[in-house]
């Protein structure tokens, strides 16, 4: 027994000295050394490394070049000495021995132009090369245990320690995915801040988060809606290229001045002859075409709707005109009617499956994709699994070239029946032979209130990524309510890049993370998502009736104004009082609080709503002055914690008066 345990003696001195000491009883014990002319993201990364070391230590690394001789024990060498195996751009490898930490990925300058700019320098190094940056990320996540679980160094959470050493391993790695995004607010609207420097601060800061969490571009992409400048290059002299409508007329709909919205002649020859000429001259990074680059060939944001014998041929043999207004009764939709014209319906379920264009669009993508491998044989094409194209095509087959952007995951509540209509709708594309990009609008659900289907979402999106034809995903939009959806936006950016771990254990880590507050915290979101859980399509439909509108994309928060009561709210703030009382540290206690802030900015903006609901439907001087006192107090809060990162003022505050817009009774549009 006695050499046994003199054994494991040895074996652990062994293991100690196999291990990179870092820092060392509160002091440093490395040094940071880089290329002698690093390229920006390098120099980034180096400074990201010193920043959470301090964060866990205290301690501020020295920052060296590779030719300097050492002044500490031990060296990180950033940028250079473990070239990753994987030509993919954003390749990385790291490497730990006895006294080295190697931080390397592949790596190339942005150009001059985007150094300029803060923000373009962060979209440069999305969709160049930055493997390095993306190591470091990586060595932190893994070896350090950080966790951001929002922008800014009030989302960063680390375990405070006097001592870091990494023990001996080798790894490599790249991102999972050929692409990942979120819509996120651009330095453009910082105008729109009270305090504009924080405006660029917010854009640049949420940009980072994404960039933490591994969201980057690896191929050259042209997306989204494709055709969205069309009218106004071609509409005068080639009116062919689009739709033409039951009236005989190839024109936008009424409401539509700026034709960003007109659907196209999928099937005319003239339209592909364009498409190809337009590729040869411009599309691709100057215009070079690289092996597999991407064109998007999206219809506009609005349903198919063109009548021409060529189109109609390549529409499914099943195809039924009743069950869409268009369709049956040959009836043109002005601009505001295009969704429910087609049996399209935001708030529930779909109810075109027998007058789908999905064969039509699936034959659109298959000719244009033929068309341009003329030219470039590696070239892939996206189309829009989107409105009447959501359903899986029934006689056409596609293949690996063509990738489609499923946008039919749908608004709250992700009830069990909608969730499984999505699956089959998913699955069916899937057995197309495409590839596949997650493409959801439903993230614009809840505004500023504490609406929860993290879950729902995250379960499906984690089932997604296990598939091997997922390769893109896109989220439309980032809203930024950190301090009422927190959860969601966490669980989504850590499934992207660790799709390993179920979305339970990203939970477990999310709650965890505030300490001894944290059981009250994930016990505040466990409330108001058991008070959400009951709902369903039918209680939509109530809600819609009893307020004379119907809830879309702009206006679905909406619900939450019928859902909540104050309740609720006195419910909510007596949980988070729970967690006040067992913070202990300061950043305990700062977590509460910026939870309380959440939660006191959802009750203002729901009694400002409120207000605006009762003006609406009695407009009245009375009602009218009460709904712009309670306006002009949200207006008032939002202004004075815009800095606190509970929401995106500027967001909110764009599209709010927009949604009260569209919340008004039918009758009264």
């Amino acid at each position: 027994m006695k050499h046994f345990f003199t054994l494991l003696s040895v074996l652990a001195a062994l293991s100690a000295l196999s291990a990179v000491e870092i820092v060392k009883n509160g002091k440093a014990a490395a040094e940071i050394a880089l290329p002698e002319k690093p390229v920006s993201s390098v120099k980034f990364a180096a400074g990201e490394l010193q920043k959470h070391i301090q964060l866990i230590t205290g301690v501020r690394l020295p920052v060296t070049v590779k030719s300097a001789p050492r002044k500490l024990p031990n060296r990180i060498h950033l940028g250079y000495g473990t070239a990753p195996k994987n030509k993919n751009n954003h390749a990385w490898r790291v490497k730990a021995g006895a006294k080295d930490l190697y931080l390397a990925g592949n790596d190339t300058e942005i150009s001059s132009k985007n150094l300029a700019c803060p923000e373009r320098t962060m979209v440069g190094w999305c969709v160049s090369s930055s493997g390095t940056l993306l190591a470091v990320y990586d060595f932190l996540d893994r070896e350090l245990k950080v966790r951001w679980l929002r922008p800014d160094d009030g989302g960063i959470y680390v375990t405070p320690s006097k001592n870091i050493s990494v023990k001996a391993f080798d790894r490599e790695s790249a991102p999972g995915l050929m692409t990942a995004s979120f819509s996120y607010s651009t330095i453009s609207s910082a105008k729109l801040w009270h305090d504009k420097k924080f405006g660029v601060r917010h854009s640049l800061q949420t940009k980072l988060w994404g960039i933490r969490h591994r969201f980057v571009d690896c191929n050259w992409f042209h997306k989204g809606h494709a055709f969205g400048n069309w009218w106004e290059r071609y509409g005068r002299k080639h009116p062919e290229y689009f739709a033409r409508l039951h009236d005989g007329t190839r024109r936008p709909l009424k409401g539509d001045r700026s034709g960003k919205r007109i659907t196209m002649c999928v099937s005319s020859p003239a339209l592909m002859k364009q498409i190809v000429e337009n590729y040869k001259h411009g599309y691709g990074p100057k215009g070079k075409f690289k092996e597999r680059n991407f064109i998007s060939i999206c219809e506009n944001d609005t349903p198919g709707m063109c009548t021409c014998k060529g189109c109609r041929a390549w529409d499914m043999p099943e195809f039924d005109p009743n069950g869409a207004d268009y369709w049956k009764n040959k009836r043109v939709p002005t601009n505001g009617e295009r969704f429910s014209g087609f049996g399209v319906d935001e708030g529930g379920s779909y109810s075109y499956d027998k007058n789908s264009l999905s064969d039509r669009y699936a034959r659109f993508w298959l000719e244009t994709q033929k068309a341009l491998s003329k030219i470039h044989p590696g070239v892939s094409v996206q189309g829009y699994a989107y409105l009447n194209t959501v359903l899986p095509p029934r006689h056409v087959k596609l293949n690996s070239n063509i990738l489609v952007g499923y946008v039919g995951t749908p608004f709250f509540p992700l009830t069990k029946e909608k969730m499984a209509k999505t699956r089959q709708e998913w699955d069916g594309w899937m057995k197309t032979g495409c590839i596949m990009q997650f493409r959801p609008n439903t993230t614009w659900s809840g505004g500023v209130y504490p609406l929860q289907y993290w879950r729902q979402l995250a379960g499906e999106y984690h089932r997604i990524l296990q598939q091997p034809r997922m390769r893109m995903v896109h989220f439309d939009t980032f809203r930024g309510e950190y301090a009422t959806q927190g959860p969601l936006w966490y669980v989504l950016a850590r499934l992207t890049y660790r799709s390993d771990l179920t979305v339970e254990e990203i939970a477990d880590e999310y709650f965890n993370s505030f300490g001894r507050a944290g059981k009250y915290i994930r016990e505040y979101f466990d409330f108001w998502e058991k008070s959400t859980a009951h709902v369903t399509t039918e209680d939509i439909r109530k809600m819609e009736k009893e307020l004379g509108w119907t809830f879309n994309v702009w206006n679905n928060w909406d619900i939450c104004v019928k859902l909540f009561t104050p309740a609720h709210f006195a419910q909510g703030a007596a949980i988070l009082k729970k967690a006040e009382k067992a913070a202990v540290t300061a950043r305990e206690k700062e977590s509460v609080k910026f939870f309380q802030l959440g939660l006191e900015h959802a009750r203002l903006s729901e009694l400002a709503a409120e207000a605006h609901f009762k003006k609406v439907h009695n407009d009245t001087p009375v009602n009218r002055a009460d709904f712009d006192k309670k306006y002009k107090t949200v207006q008032a809060f939002r202004k004075k914690h815009e800095r606190s990162w509970i929401s995106n003022m500027e967001l909110i505050s764009r599209k709010e008066p927009g949604g009260f817009r569209r919340s008004v009774p039918r009758n009264k549009k």
